[in-house]
């Protein structure tokens, strides 16, 4: 069965990371460890931050759980950064919101 423009089988391929060569489908560019610690990575970027571990690097949007509720917050000045000010409001996570566009430009 032919898809796309590509031929069946399986090919020689090189991750584009680590240069292993591999087989695998002629679009492959990375080998299945190099695949795994990028998803890795992305998993860790979208994962909720307890605010004992640490709180936002810089202003912006972030979501937050309040009370088992997910809220956008938009962080401003520098009492936002204070981890007892986050407790005393009952803010127990967060997360940076990644837009569209700015997941394009960080891939780039």
């Amino acid at each position: 069965m032919k898809i796309g423009l590509y031929a069946d089988g399986t090919y020689f391929c090189k991750c584009i990371i680590c240069s292993k060569v591999f087989r695998g489908d002629k679009r492959a560019v990375y080998c299945l460890r190099c695949a795994a610690k990028n998803i890795q990575a992305e998993l860790d970027n979208h994962r909720w931050i307890p605010v004992e571990e640490r709180l936002p690097e810089k202003h912006g949007r972030v979501l937050v759980v309040k009370a088992g509720t997910i809220t956008a917050l938009w962080l401003i000045g520098k009492t936002f950064m204070q981890r007892k000010l986050w407790k005393y409001r009952g803010i127990t996570h967060w997360k940076p919101i990644i837009l569209p566009e700015q997941a394009l430009k960080d891939n780039k």
